[in-house]
């Protein structure tokens, strides 16, 4: 079948790679790409919180497309749920003990609510041990909602679109650099998944995506959010990593999803 023929394209060694090797491999390459993206994208000492949040989810993205794309709906699955959990668990609390005391503004604050009702959603899904059109359909209408918020500043005001999406001018050349890179960072990453999967019986690859390579690559949020609340950014930092986990659940998760179905 195609799928079949899919998954042998793209795992050409996965009985004989080192897992060590390329996991070492995958982190530097999507770091990189991430931060290059970052930069072509907004200024990472006052950064704007959606297009850094899309900079940032681009290795999660990549890598969880691929996963899918090749018929392993349940990396997809685990690198989306567990890269949200790391990244408001692990590098939100690192951020916060590290940055300096601020009482800035928090933007895009009205959205950050919305992680509870998309959690308790795909926690209800659960029950069902399957994940449907339908769920797809209502966590895309959520993130709608979670849209649409982003973009109101203080009662009574909305943020211009530009302004949400950059503060500076584009640079495309860049920006396509690193969306390649990051497509080979997330090979790499993929092949790590599934050479870790064929060598042991007790390790399911969305048992490994989401133990050892969500936490890999959620890692450039730490470099880009020191960065930046060194800069006296962290509020921004932190609508950015909320953004990031609400991208996971409300976008990343559903195209997953449909993707599944378009298979």
């Amino acid at each position: 079948s195609r799928a079949t023929t899919l998954r042998r394209l793209m795992l050409p060694a996965a009985s004989s790679s080192d897992i060590v090797l390329l996991s070492a491999g995958a982190g530097p390459v999507l770091y990189v790409a991430s931060r290059a993206a970052v930069d072509a994208l907004t200024p990472t000492n006052d950064p704007s919180p959606l297009p850094l949040a899309l900079a940032l989810l681009m290795p999660i993205a990549f890598t969880a497309m691929l996963a899918s794309g090749a018929g392993h709906s349940e990396i997809g699955i685990a690198l989306a749920l567990a890269s949200a959990v790391a990244v408001l668990a692990l590098n939100l609390g690192v951020l916060l003990v590290l940055s300096p005391d601020e009482q800035a503004p928090i933007p895009a604050a009205r959205a950050w609510p919305f992680v509870a009702p998309a959690a308790v959603l795909i926690f209800l899904a659960g029950f069902s041990s399957h994940l449907t059109f339908w769920h797809a359909v209502m966590l895309l209408a959520l993130g709608v909602c979670v849209a649409r918020l982003w973009t109101l500043g203080p009662p009574g005001e909305i943020i211009p679109v530009a302004t949400l999406a950059s503060r500076r001018r584009l640079r495309p050349i860049q920006l396509l650099l690193a969306l390649a890179l990051g497509v080979v960072g997330a090979w790499i990453a993929f092949q790590a998944i599934m050479s870790a999967d064929a060598r042991t019986r007790e390790a399911a690859g969305g048992l490994v995506a989401a133990c050892v390579m969500a936490p890999l690559l959620v890692l450039p949020v730490m470099g880009t959010g020191a960065i930046a609340s060194q800069n006296g950014k962290m509020s921004s930092v932190m609508s950015t990593i909320v953004g990031i986990a609400l991208l996971n659940l409300c976008a990343l998760l559903p195209l997953r999803i449909l993707i599944n179905y378009g298979r």
